[in-house]
């Protein structure tokens, strides 16, 4: 609690020049392709993958616990990465992670010449899981490499990041699609790892070398000690939250949408409404932060706009009676909300979860933290489909986003408490501290009085005595 007692955690500081250096550019540029490239890559197989996994007679699980599988490792790696991102390189683990992701990408296309049920499902586990592994890799290198360059600038660069990701997972499925109609099973998977290999010359010339650090100079990071700090959790549970949200929509969504007969055009572009809010709420977020070096509000306002658009999707029961039954247009509305509200709070989250950590670890911070980011989104991806699918089996759609939204809302109010305990603290501190001054600034008066009839006398000025040590004075002679 002591951190969000300080003035500096509630208003981020600022850094006079703004400006963006001078031949970062392509290096922004670099790292932005790289990142819709490893994002389009996990969501390109989401249209034909299953098709052909079913036609060799794989069950609906296993096909889910192949997906699953990508979010697992990433989860698992991104934790190990992290606290030593510093000492291995950080250009050297987005060089390798792009590469093998790139390498398992290329090889998932074999699968389409496997006709044997248990060697196929053996070797998509295995190469999902090396993909998820260089992404892994690649995606922590790439906030270590971002958060480190531009310290100044981490919401905006951090918000357009983001949008680079979002954008590459909206537009891997039709561009999955695409591909699959033009050149089969194998094409989607062959050019994504070529553009993903493509990549590597780009990174080796426009990313900074990593400065070398003498192992009796440098120690691991220890997550531990992230994790026992208040703002750290704060932080991980937002997004946490916000990326189970999304992925509570993956598997329950569709069905929700049934009753309204769309068109599969149609239907495509609804799903995309979301994703494209977000693509356009990020950069600004970013933006706003940097502006204003208010994150923790941002935040918080952030999952209020989640929850309301939850409560609107389901509708939720009083809702319904309000409008009377299920509305398309409500629905719209609603996933816009939900995109913008998930975009706010990814974007504030990341500068203020970089700078809570310098508290714990003054150098390196952004390595260790980039890690746990990677993390937490992965674990939210692979969380909110299974609890969607629970949460609509048992209790249905309308009624599960309706309990989902509860706990985003009760998540806000620990937040508002949080800032409003640090604001009344800092209050606090601060009228100690003004008693403190006015109490030294009486004790130097009254141990040195001036003369004033003296001055007076003199035709000199009179030194200025303040009100208050003029009444304590009076006060003291009666």
């Amino acid at each position: 609690w002591d951190c969000y007692c300080e003035e500096r955690v509630l208003m981020l500081p600022t850094d006079a020049d703004s400006s963006l250096p001078k031949g970062y550019r392509a290096l922004l540029l670099s790292i932005y392709c790289g990142f819709f490239l490893v994002n389009s890559s996990y969501s390109i197989i989401a249209p034909f993958f299953p098709q052909q996994a079913e036609q060799l007679g794989i069950s609906v699980t296993i096909i889910g616990a192949i997906f699953s599988v990508f979010h697992v490792v990433v989860f698992t790696s991104s934790l190990v990465i992290g606290p030593r991102i510093a000492r291995w390189g950080r250009k050297k683990f987005l060089v390798f992670g792009i590469l093998i992701e790139g390498i398992a990408m290329a090889l998932l296309g074999v699968l389409y010449c496997i006709k044997d049920r248990i060697a196929f499902i053996v070797l998509a586990f295995v190469l999902r899981a090396v993909q998820g592994f260089g992404s892994a890799c690649s995606g922590t290198a790439s906030f270590a490499i971002v958060a480190a360059e531009f310290p100044d600038r981490a919401g905006i660069v951090l918000g357009t990041l983001e949008t680079f990701g979002g954008v590459g997972l909206m537009l891997g499925r039709p561009l999955g699609g695409l591909l699959y109609e033009a050149g089969g099973f194998i094409l989607p998977f062959i050019i994504m790892g070529a553009l993903s290999i493509c990549m590597i010359p780009v990174f080796v010339r426009y990313v900074p070398a990593d400065k070398r650090i003498p192992d009796d100079q440098h120690t691991d990071v220890s997550l531990l000690s992230l994790l026992k700090n208040m703002s750290v959790l704060i932080d991980l549970g937002a997004i946490f939250l916000c990326m189970c949200a999304f992925g509570f929509l993956d598997p329950t969504l569709a069905f929700h949408l049934e009753s309204f007969k769309l068109q599969p055009a149609i239907l495509g572009l609804v799903f995309a409404v979301h994703g494209f809010m977000y693509a356009i709420a990020a950069p600004l977020t970013g933006w706003l932060v940097d502006k204003t070096k208010m994150p923790l509000p941002i935040i918080c306002l952030g999952l209020v706009v989640l929850g309301m658009s939850l409560i609107m999707l389901g509708p939720a029961p009083f809702v319904s009676e309000l409008l009377h039954g299920k509305q398309l247009a409500v629905i719209i509305v609603s996933l816009v909300l939900f995109g913008f509200g998930s975009g706010v709070i990814m974007i504030a989250v990341m500068p203020d979860m970089i700078f809570s950590a310098k508290s714990i670890i003054p150098e390196n911070s952004s390595d260790a933290v980039s890690g746990l980011i990677n993390g937490s989104l992965a674990l939210g991806d692979t969380v909110g489909p299974m609890a969607g699918a629970f949460m609509t089996d048992h209790f249905g759609f309308a009624k599960g986003v309706f309990l989902f939204s509860l706990t985003i809302f009760f998540y806000a109010i620990i937040i508002l408490i949080t800032i409003v305990f640090a604001w009344a603290k800092l209050r606090a501190a601060e009228s100690i501290k003004r008693e403190l001054l006015e109490k030294r600034t009486v004790r130097m008066y009254m141990s040195a009085p001036p003369n004033l009839s003296s001055s007076v006398a003199r035709n000199e000025k009179a030194p200025l005595v303040p009100p208050a040590i003029q009444d304590y004075r009076r006060r003291s002679i009666l």
